[in-house]
């Protein structure tokens, strides 16, 4: 491991002058070959010399000459090598420096074996301890970013030197140790791609450096296409998913040595990035046609990776590598569209095609940890939309494939795909659905989603017809009479209440306010409260979807002023108004979640101190603001919320129907209040008014969802 004083203390200089010195050396021997041939042994073998003596001489001179060939391939080799390694550590380097400066800005100091010190400010230290760790917090968290991105640049320095080490060893140690290496190879991205093949054609037999070093030269290079494409070519399709299926082999199992596992596991997802880089259409170069209609042949046969009874389509294995890196639209287009063929023509394909037996209880094709036993290539599909929304919007679009949206949600039987080695767990759902859920929100979304619960920074794309149509679609199956009327797997609920909170302002919202539950333009009204509820059950994902709706409320407001008409009393309009019945609506479907969650096994107490936590940790406010006053009407109902939720819980009650009433009814009231402020007007008539129309929704909410 490079140490950090030596990486930051080391003057490179000094490397690349002896890489640029040495550059010159394979010219001068070629030259000096071109010599010795053309002045030496061409005039002696022409019949300047003759007999048996000449015959031995003149072939002693033909090895020489070869030598000195050899001895230019291996010179040139090394120059690339010295090149390449100075480079690496030159941005290494980099890395570490501007880390040291960017602590030096935010008042961190570093010291001589880069660890990351802060000083708490003087105002802080007299403070109690819940207080004092608040205001030293950004402090620790600046801390562990430096302390990152330190270590990040010194694992670069030394894997650059380990790459180094192991190239100059490989172009020095030829067939015979007493001669050149006329097979040298160098360094670069084709040159790396020709060690990572030979490397992994021979995964079984690598001794753990050399396992290390493919590890290594993966990492460094699988999004360059210069790299991952001649890799790709070298391998072959059938190639690459026999790889994919031998790092399986090699990887699964408890038996497996750690460092193995965890070697092998890089490989595969390195891998996957290999793949994305190799069939993109960005710069670089790029596979043929020719090599992706070879992989989808591949794709719909059996692979052989030698186990005993079970060999895996093609599909299966990659689907293992396609939930890392960003895989082209062309690509996944062609492949989603055959698997899903293929699928078409036997729905049961991948289950029939499973390992059984003790000698495979826990056996994975995807080693990677959270992606289940890959068995389910649709698993990896999915997770591959999720990375691409301009795929996912395709894949999906009702328009070109229709009824896809409801197959995959209420008609597929999805793999249990467990991973463990004991019995499934109770509760446990497959992990295809998970990736389902992040497929749909970035189709939906036309956003990558973050993996958990709220939506992605900066301005969201505007929703086209196409992205609609799938939002709709996906909320009719999931909620309606006709699908899964509300139960869904606990797995998607982030997923489901991220695409709510995204859709506020294009249909949600205005179904919120309707009056008696009527029918909206973009979703039918029970479809609507059924998914919010059933979403809402996990309370981070209701955090999400109230939070939209107070930020929209609060937006609408800001921009409908108080109605003053001389002689009567000042008044909302009607959009002023219905903004308290969003508000009402989404406390009534608190209720109903928070009774879903019980049924599941979940307390009031549990539901409601996740709820306030990620209230309190303002993942709500991504959605922007209209001007100030929006701005301060959300933070005085946060508040007040929170107030309201805190002091009930401090009672032990958990938050009952009565409590969340009563803090509905004080954020909404502080809301209003701080509306009618802001119009000069009086906060306790407007008030008033805000609470008839919140209440009234609320009450109205459970029969929105049916009930009696």
């Amino acid at each position: 491991m490079v140490d950090f004083i030596h990486l930051r203390d080391v003057d490179l200089g000094t490397l690349t002058t002896a890489a640029e010195v040495w550059a010159t050396l394979p010219d001068r021997m070629h030259t000096q070959h071109g010599d010795v041939d053309r002045e030496v042994i061409s005039p002696l073998a022409g019949g300047a010399w003759k007999g048996s003596e000449a015959n031995t001489g003149i072939g002693e001179l033909r090895t020489m000459s070869g030598q000195i060939e050899d001895a230019h391939t291996e010179a040139a080799a090394l120059r690339t090598v010295l090149l390449d390694a100075a480079s690496d550590l030159k941005t290494a380097k980099e890395h570490l420096t501007k880390a040291i400066a960017d602590a030096v800005d935010q008042k961190l100091t570093v010291d001589d074996s880069g660890g990351v010190h802060w000083t708490a400010p003087p105002y802080a230290r007299n403070l109690p301890p819940d207080d004092y760790d608040a205001a030293v917090k950004p402090l620790k968290e600046a801390a562990q970013g430096i302390s990152d991105r330190i270590g990040k640049a010194l694992t670069e320095a030394t894997a650059a030197d380990q790459r180094a080490a192991f190239a100059l060893n490989a172009d020095t140690r030829g067939a015979d140790p007493k001669k050149f290496n006329g097979n040298a190879v160098g360094a670069g991205p084709a040159q790396d791609a020709r060690r990572a093949t030979d490397l992994a054609n021979r995964l079984m037999m690598l001794s753990p450096a050399e396992r290390g070093e493919l590890r290594n030269l993966l990492a460094a290079n699988a999004d360059d296409p210069a790299f991952s494409t001649p890799f790709l070519n070298q391998q072959g399709p059938r190639g690459t998913l026999w790889l994919a299926g031998m790092i399986a082999k090699l990887g699964a199992g408890s038996d497996v040595p750690k460092d193995q596992q965890e070697d092998l596991k890089a490989i595969q997802a390195d891998l996957g990035r290999v793949l994305a880089a190799g069939t993109g259409k960005g710069p670089g170069p790029h596979v043929d046609q020719n090599w992706i209609d070879e992989l989808k042949r591949a794709g719909r046969e059996k692979t052989d990776i030698g186990l005993y009874s079970f060999q895996p389509y093609g599909y299966q294995l990659l689907g293992t590598l396609l939930d890392t890196g960003h895989q082209d639209t062309d690509f996944l287009r062609q492949i989603g569209q055959d698997m899903r063929a293929m699928e078409r023509d036997d729905p049961a394909v991948w289950l029939k095609n499973t390992p059984s037996g003790a000698m495979y209880n826990g056996f994975r094709l995807d080693i990677t940890d959270g992606h289940g036993a890959g068995l389910d290539p649709m698993t990896g599909l999915m997770a591959a939309f999720g990375n691409n929304p301009e795929a996912a919007k395709e894949f999906f679009d009702p328009a070109k494939h229709p009824g896809e949206v409801a197959y995959m949600l209420k008609d597929r039987h999805w793999l249990m795909d467990w991973d463990g080695a004991g019995p499934i767990p109770e509760g446990y759902n497959p992990p295809g659905y998970d990736e389902l859920g992040r497929a749909l929100e970035a189709a939906a979304t036309g956003q990558v989603p973050t993996g958990g619960y709220g939506l992605p920074g900066g301005a969201h794309p505007v929703h086209d017809e196409t992205m609609k149509q799938i939002m709709r679609d996906t909320v009719s199956v999931l909620g309606g009479e006709d699908g899964k009327q509300g139960k869904f797997p606990a797995i998607m609920r982030d997923s489901v209440g991220n695409m709510v909170a995204s859709y506020m302002g294009d249909g949600v919202y205005d179904q919120l306010v309707a009056k008696d539950g009527q029918n909206g333009s973009m979703f039918h009204d029970q479809d609507l409260m059924r998914v919010i509820t059933a979403a809402g059950t996990d309370p981070e994902a209701f955090a999400v979807m109230h939070g939209a709706t107070v930020n929209h409320a609060a937006d609408v407001l800001a921009q409908h002023p108080v109605v003053k008409v001389p002689g009567a009393l000042p008044a909302m309009d009607v959009e002023a108004r219905q903004a308290f019945n969003a508000l009402g609506t989404m406390d009534g479907l608190r209720d109903e979640s928070i009774v879903a969650a019980r049924e599941a096994g979940v307390t009031e107490a549990t539901w409601n101190r996740k709820f306030q936590y990620l209230t309190s940790a303002q993942i709500l406010s991504y959605i922007p603001h209209v001007g100030i006053p929006a701005g301060r009407m959300m933070d005085w109902y946060t508040a007040h919320a929170l107030a309201a939720d805190t002091a009930g819980l401090e009672h032990g009650s958990g938050l009952s129907r009565t409590e969340n009433y009563w803090s509905g009814w004080s954020s909404s009231k502080a809301m209003a209040e701080e509306y009618a402020r802001a119009n000069n007007a009086s906060p306790e008539e407007i008030a008033d008014l805000a609470e008839d129309r919140r209440s009234n929704a609320m009450d109205v909410a459970p029969r929105r969802l049916g009930r009696k």
